[in-house]
């Protein structure tokens, strides 16, 4: 009995939790659903456990409101703090409502609709680009490459810059990883930095270019 209180559900810090999560959100599901990691957060992993917490009107996903979550992100001044105050993701309420109603019109069914035909061709040119299948990752040479070149698409960045902005979204998802070491923190830090000043610079570029004029 000892053994097992001593024993860690989910430990964000295992490496196989990477390679391999199931096992672990198994172990979760059917020993204890609803469980208080030693880390100081609690992970919920059963159905109605969730269903129920989601709709709470108490929960909110406000986390850089919290001391200890942006402490170990860099601090309330640090730049991927700064930014998720900004995210949709992490507003609730009326903040969360404005900035979904902008968003809503590109992400409709009509428009995704519209849209099938640019993505099957970006589909096309990807599967081109992949070759005849020897060596192929599905994740490295499909799975990944195809929603950033679509999203490219949609925001107005030039195509070619598509593995720069991958990598840097990358960088930057880790943010709501449980627990980050100090090297990826500073890279996640680093990457928000970056990526503003890019948006910037292309923004910058694309009001100087003059509109076209009809014939």
């Amino acid at each position: 009995m000892e053994a097992a209180k001593s024993e860690i559900l989910y430990d964000p810090r295992d490496p196989s939790l990477r390679s391999d999560p199931y096992p672990q959100y198994a172990r979760l599901r059917d020993t204890e659903p609803v469980h208080r990691t030693p880390f100081g957060f609690w992970v919920v992993s059963g159905y109605e456990e969730t269903a129920q917490l989601l709709r709470d009107p108490h929960l909110t996903s406000e986390f850089h409101r919290d001391a200890k979550w942006a402490e170990h992100r860099g601090g309330w001044n640090s730049p991927i703090v700064t930014d998720t105050r900004m995210w949709m993701l992490m507003l609730d309420g009326g903040a969360h409502r404005r900035i979904r109603g902008l968003v809503n019109p590109v992400f409709n069914a009509r428009a995704i609709q519209e849209m099938r035909p640019r993505i099957s061709g970006i589909l096309s040119r990807v599967l081109d680009d992949m070759g005849a299948g020897a060596g192929i990752d599905l994740i490295d040479d499909l799975a990944l490459p195809l929603p950033v070149t679509v999203i490219c698409g949609l925001v107005g960045l030039p195509v070619e810059d598509r593995d720069q902005c991958r990598r840097w979204t990358e960088a930057i998802g880790h943010v709501v990883d449980p627990a980050l070491d100090e090297a990826t923190q500073e890279a996640m830090n680093t990457s928000v930095r970056e990526f503003r000043a890019y948006i910037a610079e292309h923004l910058a570029k694309r009001r100087s270019e003059p509109l076209p004029t009809s014939l």
